[in-house]
C-alpha cells in the first residue's frame, strides 16, 4: 500500500485503501501499523494527526492501544 509512489507528483501513488480480510487476522493490527506510519513518515511534516474510526469504541480503543504499543517499542 505505502511502498508504491509516484515520482511526477512527488508521493503515494494511492490515497485510498481498502483491506479485506476474514475475522480475526489481524486488521486492526495492520490499521495501528498504517496510523503510526503516516503519522511518522506522512505528508505535511508538521501538524500530522492520528485520527482512527471505527464502529465501536472498544475497538478504536484496541487500536489506539496497539498505536500506543508499538510506539513505546520504537
Amino acid at each position: 500500500m505505502n511502498g508504491w509512489g509516484d515520482p511526477t507528483i512527488n508521493g503515494s501513488r494511492f490515497k485510498t485503501n481498502s483491506i479485506s480480510m476474514a475475522r480475526a487476522n489481524g486488521k486492526t493490527d495492520i490499521a495501528s501499523w498504517v496510523a503510526l506510519r503516516e503519522f511518522l513518515m506522512g505528508q505535511p511534516k508538521n501538524t500530522r494527526q492520528i485520527i482512527v474510526a471505527s464502529l465501536s469504541v472498544s475497538q478504536t480503543d484496541q487500536i489506539y492501544s496497539y498505536i500506543r504499543k508499538a510506539w513505546n517499542a520504537l
